[in-house]
């Protein structure tokens, strides 16, 4: 099932709505799932020219995540009820990966993600 995405905009008094980052709760993963899903699906259908059935590993890949590391799930949450994008991370020792990272298509290029991670990636 594909999610269901407004098309980004401005609020009633012309800014750009609110996004903030905060770590996944229980109640979130399956909207997580939805997110990776239509991220993954709308970039391999311009690549490839076809949307494939299921793009990414699904529910039990990201409960999985969330189950051994829930301190490295997060979403960013628009005007604080709608996720627009998710983050997963894990740490084996002093080896650190971040991915998967996904945002909606719609709120791509606006510049939420580039501001907020690249200040936590420097060394």
């Amino acid at each position: 099932m594909r999610a269901t995405v407004d098309r980004a905009g401005l609020d009633p008094q012309g800014r750009l709505p609110k996004v903030q980052v905060r770590r996944v709760r229980k109640g979130d993963l399956s909207r997580v799932k939805d997110v990776l899903e239509q991220t993954f699906g709308d970039f391999l259908e311009r690549q490839l020219g076809t949307r494939p059935r299921q793009a990414f590993s699904g529910a039990q890949y990201v409960h999985h995540r969330w189950l051994m590391e829930p301190w490295g799930c997060f979403v960013a949450e628009e005007d604080n009820a709608k996720i627009v994008g998710t983050a997963l991370a894990v740490a084996w020792g002093s080896v650190g990966l971040l991915g998967p990272v996904a945002v909606l298509t719609n709120y791509q290029r606006r510049r939420n993600s580039s501001t907020r991670t690249r200040p936590r990636c420097r060394a």
